[in-house]
């Protein structure tokens, strides 16, 4: 059955919205294999027409998924606004050219 939802979604190509679509199902089915375990709706044939992933799966459904991934899950420390500014502020005073920043 996955493997029809991969041919359904191989073909979501033509705009920016379709690719982001793809993208979140690609994501979520991603999850659901990791969890061992194929839920609704991916057990059923895919529609005809795809809509975004958060109106087509159920809540239920997608919370529990997530649950289930959690231990794989890789958090990323984020940067505080100020580590960024920092950043800002490096960048804004080197030249934009390497072959520039030699001469420094």
């Amino acid at each position: 059955m996955i493997q029809l939802w991969f041919n359904k979604l191989e073909h979501m190509d033509k705009t920016m919205e379709q690719m982001v679509i793809r993208s979140d199902y690609m994501w979520f089915i991603l999850l659901m294999l990791q969890s061992r375990r194929i839920r609704e709706p991916f057990n059923q044939l895919p529609p005809r027409h795809v809509v975004p992933l958060r109106k087509f799966v159920p809540l239920n459904v997608y919370e529990e998924v997530l649950i289930l991934n959690e231990p794989h899950m890789i958090y990323v420390k984020r940067k505080s606004l100020d580590d960024i500014l920092k950043v800002k502020k490096k960048r804004t005073a080197t030249t934009s050219c390497s072959s520039l920043d030699q001469f420094d």
